[in-house]
């Protein structure tokens, strides 16, 4: 049994330093994230994934995804992260964890996030960690499978937490190495105010498109510019035309790729 435990333990040491070595890359944040959601495939097999980079107000400012379509993440940002029983319950934690260590899968099945949300999407099991470095949260890994995938394994969750600080030190020198990249706000507010003139946006469009950008909700949008939740709708279908997109995200991206 000993041997058999020592076997296990340098198994899992390859394992994390192959995936240290291949995700030790010089990137902008996000071909980084995109990295290691590659890289973490070859250890813990999943159907679907993302990344989400938190900002200095702890909100979303990007999300990296795999096999999760646009208009998936709109419906989180807009309602579903509001009755998220595990994102009240997890946020912010130190270590990696899975649905099944926090809610028992007959209770999980009951909940209105799960009926409204995960099983449409044929999302079943989720596991995840939070990435912090010297105590401010950067960003949250999130691993999805469909039922008959299975569940994550203790072992999954121990490699998460073995390779967390080695992302969180990546991320720290990549916020030295760009610092006009994702992290700069002074550039991509340039950047994002410039494709704003070019698509003719009026006034009121590009308070929207703003805070689009931050993360709000339709209805902290219409709370901060007291207007009212269909007069949000109105103005962000009017981006979607005048961007030729169909969703926040694509708005976000086309926006600071032009």
């Amino acid at each position: 049994m000993a041997a058999e435990d020592s076997n296990l333990n340098k198994n899992m040491w390859k394992k994390i330093m192959k995936f240290v070595n291949r995700t030790c890359v010089k990137a902008s944040f996000e071909k980084y994230y995109e990295k290691i959601l590659q890289e973490l495939d070859h250890f813990i097999l999943f159907d679907a994934g993302h990344i989400l980079e938190h900002n200095d107000d702890q909100d979303f400012s990007k999300f990296i995804t795999v096999n999760i379509d646009y208009e998936v993440i709109d419906e989180y940002v807009e309602h579903f992260q509001y009755i998220d029983p595990l994102k009240n319950c997890i946020f912010d934690t130190p270590s990696a964890l899975k649905s099944s260590l926090v809610f028992d899968h007959r209770s999980w099945r009951r909940t209105n996030y799960f009926n409204n949300f995960l099983s449409p999407n044929e999302f079943y099991y989720l596991c995840g960690v939070d990435i912090h470095y010297r105590g401010e949260i950067l960003i949250t890994i999130t691993l999805i499978r469909q039922e008959e995938s299975g569940d994550f394994s203790t072992a999954e969750l121990l490699f998460l937490n073995r390779v967390k600080t080695s992302i969180a030190c990546h991320i720290h020198l990549l916020k030295k190495i760009h610092p006009q990249s994702l992290s700069d706000q002074k550039y991509i507010n340039i950047k994002y105010r410039l494709s704003m003139e070019k698509f003719d946006f009026t006034p009121r469009e590009k308070e929207v498109a703003c805070l689009v950008r931050s993360g709000q909700s339709n209805l902290e949008i219409s709370e901060d510019l007291f207007i009212s939740v269909n007069t949000v709708k109105k103005h962000l279908q009017n981006l979607y035309r005048k961007a030729g997109v169909s969703s926040r995200q694509e708005l976000i991206h086309r926006l600071l790729e032009n």
